[in-house]
């Protein structure tokens, strides 16, 4: 038997590199997701994050969810109704990522996410290979009995 959804779900809303977390309860509609998303990009965000276009109401972008295949992604999303209550249609701590539209055209850009860096930029992966020869302690195990 599945474990009973929470009362307050927790979303990771990602776009470029920016994460946003939002909540909402089960009762909630995606159209009170955005709401939400819209306060966060509103909220001095968009100084922070380089190439983030300009978001003014809810109609400028989308919000979707990541399409799973076996339990992996697959790279492609599909767009949340603003009608649709969240309720059966997302879990809790499921990712969502930012569709946003274009604004002469009204049309959906492709979606953009980021991954950054693991390592500062100076900073290089150290390598974990074997140790090598002169660092590795002398062997120590059974020994031959000597010569009599």
């Amino acid at each position: 038997m599945p474990k009973p959804q929470p009362r307050n779900l927790i979303f990771p809303v990602k776009t470029h590199s920016l994460t946003i977390y939002v909540s909402g309860s089960q009762t909630s509609t995606v159209a009170d997701l955005k709401d939400e998303v819209l306060s966060a990009f509103q909220a001095n965000v968009m100084n922070q994050v380089d190439g983030l276009p300009e978001v003014i109401t809810r109609k400028d972008f989308e919000l979707c969810k990541a399409l799973r295949d076996k339990g992996r992604l697959t790279g492609k999303y599909d767009p949340l109704e603003e009608s649709a209550g969240i309720k059966g249609l997302l879990m809790n701590w499921d990712t969502l990522a930012v569709q946003y539209r274009d604004p002469e055209t009204g049309l959906p850009l492709p979606i953009e996410l980021r991954v950054p860096s693991q390592y500062d930029d100076d900073e290089e992966p150290t390598s974990r290979g074997p140790p090598s020869e002169a660092r590795s302690p002398p062997s120590k195990g059974k020994r031959k009995a000597p010569p009599q």
